[in-house]
């Protein structure tokens, strides 16, 4: 396949904005990944909590907040948080 260009540190869980998502989902939803490539999995099989948790982790502030994450599976056409505004 050919050499290997990078390697991502040792600690990059804990000095990553990536690793910093990970340890949020750990804490306040219980879940594990054990690479990046379980978290994608995650987060185009489970569109609803995947999103839900990127709009509670960054703290998006809206004045009407979301009754949903999206209206329906289906894309294109799908509204995201709808209501919220």
């Amino acid at each position: 396949m050919g050499d290997v260009l990078w390697t991502p540190p040792a600690d990059v869980r804990d000095r990553s904005r990536i690793g910093e998502y990970l340890r949020f989902l750990r804490e306040r939803h219980g879940l594990e990944f054990a690479d990046y490539a379980e978290l994608w999995r995650w987060s185009v099989t489970d569109l609803d909590a995947f999103w839900r948790s990127v709009w509670d982790h960054f703290a998006v502030v809206a004045h009407t907040p979301p009754t949903a994450t999206l209206t329906d599976p289906a894309m294109p056409g799908t509204r995201w948080f709808p209501v919220a505004n």
